[in-house]
């Protein structure tokens, strides 16, 4: 089991047959989004500087969540 969550959670890194183009374009889409996101909310991100750090720490977790979590939860309930 723990290596079906290791193998699930390494599999969100891995990205066959994708071109520097599109990875390039991947990141572009996130960083626009993102703007358009702090544009229309625009969160304390800017008078407390230490809430930058949740936003890559919120992205691994949320990810390891749905490996180590959810992956265990779904195969013990059938």
């Amino acid at each position: 089991m723990l290596e079906q969550m290791v193998k699930f959670f390494l599999s969100g890194f891995i990205y066959p047959n994708i071109t520097w183009l599109g990875l390039l374009w991947g990141i572009g889409l996130g960083v626009v989004f993102g703007a358009i996101w702090l544009a229309t909310y625009w969160p304390p991100l800017f008078k407390k500087w230490w809430l930058w750090a949740v936003l890559p720490a919120s992205a691994a977790l949320g990810w390891a969540a749905v490996a180590f979590i959810q992956i265990p939860l779904q195969y013990w309930s059938g």
